[in-house]
Formats: C-alpha cells, structure tokens, sequence
C-alpha cells in the first residue's frame, strides 16, 4: 500500500536565516568555580572538616549615586555605624600593615620560617611588622604580650590576634584586616591564607587580642 507524500511546509526565508545564525553562534560554557582551599589550621582538638574561603575582593571604586539615587539622611544609628567602620579601619600604618600581608597570600606555610620563601604564623607576623617599624619577638607566646590588650569590641586594622590551642596554650597568630577577616600563615592551608573570625572554632580559641601599633 502506498503512503502519500507527507506534505512538508516550506520554512521563510528569515527563519532559515535565523537558524543559520544560531549555528555559527559559539557556545558560552558555564564560568566553574575553582575548588575552595581548606581554611583552618586547627590543632588536633579543632573540629574536622573543611569550610569555603571566606575572602572577597576588595578596593574598587564605590559608584556615585545620581542626585534621585541619593540616600535619605543618616538616622543615628546609621552615623553610629559609620563611626564603628572608621574605628575599625584603624591608623594608616594599621591600612599599610594590611596592604603589606595580602601581597604575601598564598607564600608556602614552613615550619620556622620567616622570609617568603615560606612562612610560620609568628614569622610571617614578625616579617609584616617589621616593615613598619615595628620588632615583635619571634615565637606565637611571646608576641602574645607584646603591645597592649584591647577587647573584640575595639578591634583594629592591624591588631594582632592569639589563638589558644584549645587547651589554654598560645599556639597562633594572626593579622586582622578588617570585616571579621584576618590573614594568617596556616600550616593545615600549607600557605599564607585570609581566615573569618566568625568561624566558630577561631572565636572559641581566640584568647588575646594585643595592639602592637601605635596610635
């Protein structure tokens, strides 16, 4: 038995064209995002487990907002707010002792070093420090009461930040730089690395904070 033709319907001129476009069109693969580092440099006793790098870009320009994009007026709470960010931000030598760490992220983590062929936590605080001017002595305990102490509230660009292991002994060191973040030379991240002090373990062992710049 023979089947009739099925009648095929002639395609425009325009859609034969927009089909062509669409092959020559490259593909967009989608941007894949790198595998995150491990963030902690917990002792034995430290919880297990790895967590996301918490570091974000910083120092672009903020956009000025058009006249009609203008913000109403700061209420008080927003002036106080703004108070506690420039607190936070510290004295230009805290800014330049922040700017000196992060040139340093991802220097290898070593066991007793302190130039940048590698890094220990207190050699690599004692190495920034140094380029301001400032001596700390060498091990993690002894640096831990250099300076003055200053509570979490005052927290400063620049302070120095020591870490118990857990058992009541200082055992690390880092540099803070603002927006509950430190940088920190870690031996379980093996490099030079930024850190959150909101992470649970961090807060929990944080046993002293010593400002060690003056101002």
């Amino acid at each position: 038995m023979l089947h009739s033709p099925i009648p095929r319907t002639p395609l425009s001129r325009a859609a034969l064209l927009l089909a062509g476009a669409l092959l020559l069109m490259p593909g967009c693969a989608p941007h894949r995002r790198g595998k995150l580092p491990p963030l902690s440099d917990q002792p034995a006793a430290g919880p297990e487990g790895e967590r996301a790098d918490r570091s974000r870009p910083r120092g672009h320009p903020a956009r000025v907002p058009k006249s009609s994009e203008r913000p109403p007026a700061e209420t008080p709470a927003d002036t106080q707010s703004g108070a506690e960010s420039a607190n936070e931000a510290g004295t230009a030598t805290g800014q330049e002792v922040c700017r000196l760490a992060m040139e340093h992220l991802g220097t290898p983590y070593r066991f007793g070093g302190s130039t940048t062929k590698g890094f220990d936590c207190s050699g690599f605080a004692r190495f920034i420090f140094k380029k301001v001017g400032v001596e700390l002595p060498r091990s993690s305990v002894e640096q831990s009461r250099a300076g003055h102490h200053v509570s979490r509230d005052e927290l400063r660009v620049g302070d120095l930040l020591c870490f118990n292991n857990g058992r009541g002994r200082i055992s690390h060191v880092g540099i803070y730089i603002g927006h509950g973040d430190f940088i920190h030379s870690t031996s379980t991240g093996g490099r030079v690395q930024i850190d959150s002090l909101e992470e649970p373990w961090w807060t929990k062992s944080l046993e002293t904070i010593r400002r060690v710049l003056p101002g």
